[in-house]
């Protein structure tokens, strides 16, 4: 019996946290991914919602932290709310929060209107990136070049480390307990997914890389291409 109402808890969390991101857009107004941002009262009431769900309702969130230090982990992101954020950006301050329960049960997704949105506006990252030892290849490419290799390794990308896009992305994706195996397959599908969400949305992507094979550098820029071209 307690496991069945466990199961029951954790799956009304999930619907609960599912539509908190952008709950606080009123009727006719839309947000789209690059566009209406929302006040610091909005994005304060949004997330002392979701810290009174995770806190009053989750069964196990001081499972793999103690309370004391998901605490800081609230507040610390509360006080960076000190500026007007569009969805997008909100969402990337609250993924890591909840990803850091460390329950692949327990996760938040962007509202039905951005998510619709997103399809029609948004231009994304047009090359599969696989991680092996902490390194990342090409592994597919949906961009309009045709000199890609694959098996090309990415340094860096908009002048931020591999590993610095890796550890954001990796920090944001939920999953059970400390496994990593599962956000690594799922960021080799959907790697341009979640440079969207997770990281930035540009226009344009300046690579820094290596061949296969070789040991100097050259840089690769590509064009982002739009969401349904990519998928």
């Amino acid at each position: 019996m307690k496991t069945a109402e466990l199961i029951l808890v954790i799956s009304t969390l999930c619907v609960i946290l599912g539509v908190i991101v952008g709950c606080t857009i009123k009727s006719g107004e839309e947000t789209t991914p690059n566009a209406d941002e929302f006040s610091i009262q909005q994005l304060q009431e949004d997330f002392i919602y979701l810290r009174n769900q995770l806190e009053n309702n989750h069964p196990k969130l001081y499972l793999y932290y103690p309370k004391a230090t998901f605490d800081g982990f609230f507040d610390e992101a509360y006080a960076s709310i000190d500026k007007p954020m569009t969805e997008a950006q909100f969402f990337r301050l609250i993924a890591p929060i909840v990803a850091r329960v460390k329950c692949g049960h327990t996760f938040i997704d962007f509202s039905e209107t951005f998510k619709s949105q997103r399809r029609s506006n948004s231009r994304l990252f047009p090359l599969g990136v696989v991680f092996l030892n902490g390194k990342a290849y090409i592994y597919q490419n949906f961009s309009r070049r045709t000199d890609i290799i694959m098996g090309t390794e990415i340094l860096s990308i908009n002048q931020t480390s591999i590993s610095s896009i890796l550890n954001r992305i990796l920090n944001g994706i939920p999953a059970d307990g400390n496994n990593l195996t599962f956000k690594h397959r799922r960021i080799a599908r959907q790697f341009f997914q979640f440079y969207f969400d997770l990281v930035e949305a540009p226009d344009h992507f300046d690579l820094r890389c290596i061949a296969p094979g070789e040991t100097g550098e050259f840089t690769l820029s590509i064009d982002a291409l739009s969401y349904n071209e990519v998928w």
